[in-house]
């Protein structure tokens, strides 16, 4: 029996200022990561700034973001636990729509393809990592991004929000947070891979409230041998 995942790649061509009005939305929770994982040049590390996001009005002061700041090697291991927990339901939403006798085979890597995804992200000399964090200083969620600056092309690649700060606007605040890091450093478009199944429909409704718009759809086909 054939089984496909449908898949898209969207993209906002005029960047929306940062802080425009964006309808209220549940946090995102995006595509598992890339198959097979997009290679990214390494380097130490440390140095960059943080970041302050305006906040959204659908966030309070008792909200799960208190500050959207950079990235430190010190907060891997909490996001790697949130990402698993994000991403748990996209895949387990994945398994149903194969079958377990595709979904052993298609998926037996996904989990940890994805945690070194966001590992290499981490690590990454090409890449961004800006980090939520709530009252208490923890993490809540991050966005991975990446400007190509020879095309003027931004990316996000990859997304999460923990699942006990779901629910409050923190996914669009994230984007926010890279639309204006891409921004500020001279990006004139940027893009998103998302996915078409119903556990991506709230990425989707985020990323089309942000000015996203899909216009290369895709798909990947399965079948058991």
């Amino acid at each position: 029996m054939d089984t496909l995942a449908p898949t898209m790649r969207l993209v906002s061509v005029d960047l929306p200022a940062f802080g425009s009005p964006i309808r209220a939305t549940k946090p995102a929770r995006v595509v598992m990561g890339r198959s097979p994982i997009q290679k990214v040049s390494h380097r130490p590390v440390g140095g960059r700034k943080p970041v302050r996001c305006a906040r959204p009005p659908t966030l309070s002061s008792k909200g799960p973001c208190r500050m959207i700041r950079a990235f430190h090697p010190d907060d891997l291991p909490a996001l790697d636990a949130l990402r698993a927990a994000s991403f748990a339901p996209v895949l387990a939403g994945f398994r149903a729509a194969l079958g377990a006798r595709v979904a052993d085979v298609a998926l037996a890597q996904a989990e940890a393809e994805q945690a070194a995804l966001l590992a290499d992200l981490a690590a990454s000399d090409d890449h961004t990592l800006l980090v939520s964090t709530g009252a208490d200083g923890a993490p809540t969620g991050f966005v991975a991004l990446r400007c190509d600056r020879a095309s003027g092309l931004g990316e996000i690649v990859l997304m999460a929000v923990a699942p006990t700060a779901q629910g409050a606007g923190l996914g669009r605040a994230l984007t926010e947070a890279a639309l204006e890091r891409m921004r500020a450093v001279g990006m004139r478009a940027a893009c998103v891979g998302t996915g078409g199944d119903a556990a991506h429909a709230p990425a989707r409704a985020l990323y089309s409230a942000a000015g996203f718009q899909a216009v290369i759809p895709s798909m990947t086909l399965y079948r058991a041998l």
